[in-house]
């Protein structure tokens, strides 16, 4: 159950930095780049 509300998680954030940004790869580095 973590695991999927950690994924979710990491989609929203994704989803609203790509609205705010409009620029996938510069979302997932500061996701995926910490």
């Amino acid at each position: 159950m973590s695991l999927l509300l950690q994924l979710f998680y990491v989609f929203f954030c994704f989803f609203f930095c790509f609205i705010f940004t409009k620029s996938a790869k510069k979302c997932i580095t500061r996701i995926f780049g910490k």
